[in-house]
């Protein structure tokens, strides 16, 4: 990380600022005195919780030397055909897994996780596809061994990939393409990795993040699939300690996604699954109130056919493959609290229930910062980073303000993800206020987002930690506001206002931002690639959405024409939707960019109206 630091403009312009304000508080001495104290912490912050601790000793006794011997593992004798990477497709030959290199990492970690598996599983394959990805793991074990160094070694690829393998040689044995032998090694592998795994669990103290959630997900499940007792008690410890570190009291996972809040939907079904089917019934009893809560959180963000999108979207599968995860959830907990069936389908057809659409007309999650709204013409997404800054485990963005608008269904204004991890100009973009239905003042951020503007163990909470306020009223109209405070950092008093008025027809926005001093302020609209743009006049644009006509009004007293950006790099970034990793749909991005003398009012009407 040290070599970054300072490494763009934006990071630079952040440090510059924050000596300034320590200069102005005379605070230089103890924020150096501060740095070299979280640097101390971080380097210890590593060293595991005494309760994983005493777990993780219990499951010495299951590691070997032993290998497994060359001659039991049959390599594949054919191409198993195009898979899907995270980014790309590639046709896997026999040795793929030992010399292939790709532009984004992601695909490599991909290739090793195994995760193009899991939708061939889904699809119900048939015992020639079967045959081919069980060749393909043992071609991985010819090549790999039991991988203990190179791509595929670490702990999260190690747990994406026993997982996948374990529904392989599942769906291998239920077809009757799965020779004792081929078992045999595969699970030796599958033995000796996992306990390799319980010894390299991913705990960054406070940056602990979605990854040990999904540590715990594998040692519970293969744990207690292959009898592994020690591993499964492993497993599901972390699993419910991790829920009071990791998810918020109505079940969202706090790191600013999503699409990787299904995923930990996921890994928590997906345990509750595996008790029931195994007959943990302690255990899936002790699950049952959190996949009930993290079912109800991810069903907020499948309230309609397209998922908006918040935060970054994950390598590891297309967030269709999970689009089903919140209804598998809630019929989980069902099934058990009516008394389980004795027989549970195969994990994959799980994953193929089909999602339900939602007619509810109000969600309100405020732990969270999740809030929705819909009527008969539209429906109003509002997710609000509720400590206002992007911290070291968040797949979080700088989309303080912004929102997401569907129009008879139909998502008109979006977020568009994040295209790829790369740190590239396009791979930064994702992350930033100019992606995203949000405003930008002095070309800035409206927080401190790790990694992007600022590393936050170099600054001081008082600096970048500035929680938004959200304030709802409910009469014959909606009215929301939110209340942005991270521009404070720029600009003493530069609170930003942001307020929605929700009537049966239309959406108007209103932006009051104080402070003193001319600025620039570019306020960002993002419009859905399927949506047509017609720039009408300088104040009018015209969003066609099927045989819908949505008019966008600028209604500020001062301003300027609207700007349209379509796939642009440079100067300006812009016009992007990554609704799946590594692959970008041309759009069109609407910038209203002013130079105003502060305070300023502006404003949008958003509504469809006859002429």
């Amino acid at each position: 990380m040290l070599e970054k630091i300072g490494s763009l403009p934006a990071q630079r312009g952040e440090y510059a600022r924050y000596l300034r304000y320590l200069v102005a508080r005379r605070r230089l001495g103890a924020a150096a005195a501060g740095i070299v104290t979280e640097w101390r912490k971080r380097a210890g912050e590593n060293v595991l919780p005494l309760r994983y601790r005493t777990l993780v000793e219990g499951t010495a006794a299951f590691e070997t030397n032993e290998e497994p011997a060359p001659a039991e593992i049959t390599p594949p004798e054919s191409d198993a055909g195009e898979v899907l990477l995270a980014s790309c497709r590639v046709v896997l030959t026999a040795g793929a897994f030992r010399d292939s290199a790709f532009e984004d990492v992601e695909d490599l970690f991909a290739l090793h996780r195994f995760n193009w598996v899991l939708p061939a599983l889904v699809s119900r394959p048939t015992a020639e596809s079967l045959l081919q990805l069980k060749r393909q793991v043992l071609a991985w074990i010819a090549v790999r061994g039991d991988g203990r160094q190179g791509a595929g070694s670490d702990s999260y690829s190690i747990s994406e990939r026993l997982v996948n393998w374990l529904h392989l040689v599942t769906a291998c044995e239920s077809a009757g393409v799965m020779s004792g032998l081929e078992r045999t090694t595969i699970v030796t592998s599958m033995r000796r990795q996992a306990t390799r795994l319980a010894a390299r669990l991913e705990y960054r103290g406070e940056a602990t993040n979605n990854h040990l959630i999904n540590n715990g997900r594998c040692l519970y499940v293969v744990g207690a699939a292959l009898g592994l007792d020690a591993l499964a008690r492993l497993g599901g410890e972390i699993l419910l300690q991790e829920t009071g570190r990791q998810l918020t009291p109505s079940g969202f996972l706090t790191e600013g996604s999503s699409h990787y809040q299904l995923l930990a939907c996921r890994s928590y079904s997906e345990a509750l699954w595996q008790a029931m089917r195994g007959g943990d019934r302690g255990f899936a009893r002790e699950l049952v109130d959190v996949v009930r809560r993290l079912s109800s959180a991810s069903a907020f963000f499948l309230q309609l056919r397209e998922m908006p999108l918040f935060g970054d979207v994950s390598p590891d599968s297309p967030p269709v493959v999970h689009a089903g995860i919140a209804a598998v959830g809630e019929r989980l907990v069902g099934e058990l609290e009516r008394g389980a069936p004795t027989v549970l389908a195969d994990w994959p057809v799980q994953l193929s229930t089909k999602p339900a659409v939602s007619d509810t007309r109000t969600m309100r999650f405020p732990d969270a910062g999740a809030y929705y709204w819909a009527n008969g013409r539209y429906a109003l997404y509002l997710w609000v980073n509720r400590e206002g800054v992007v911290g070291r485990k968040s797949h979080g963005h700088a989309d303080l303000g912004s929102f997401v608008l569907y129009w008879d269904g139909r998502p008109l204004l979006v977020d568009p993800g994040r295209v790829h991890y790369r740190d590239t100009a396009l791979g930064r973009y994702g992350r930033s206020v100019r992606s995203h239905n949000a405003i930008a003042l002095d070309g800035e951020e409206p927080c401190v987002v790790q990694g992007l503007n600022g590393y936050l163990q170099l600054l001081e909470p008082d600096y970048y930690r500035r929680p938004p306020e959200i304030r709802v009223e409910e009469g014959e109209f909606t009215e929301v506001s939110l209340l942005i405070h991270g521009f404070e950092r720029l600009v003493p008093g530069a609170v930003v206002t942001r307020r929605f008025r929700l009537s049966a027809t239309a959406v108007e926005i209103e932006d009051t931002i104080a402070g003193a001093g001319t600025r620039q302020v570019e306020t960002f609209f993002q419009v859905h690639p399927a949506v047509r743009v017609v720039m009408s006049d300088a104040e009018t644009v015209t969003l066609a959405t099927g045989e819908e006509r949505v008019v966008l009004l600028n209604l500020s007293p001062e301003g300027q024409a609207w700007h349209a950006v379509s796939g642009a790099e440079h100067p300006v970034v812009g016009g992007g939707y990554a609704p799946v990793y590594g692959r970008a749909e041309r759009s069109v991005t609407l910038i209203h960019r002013q130079r105003a003398r502060l305070p300023l009012v502006n404003a949008y009407r958003i509504g469809a109206f006859a002429g």
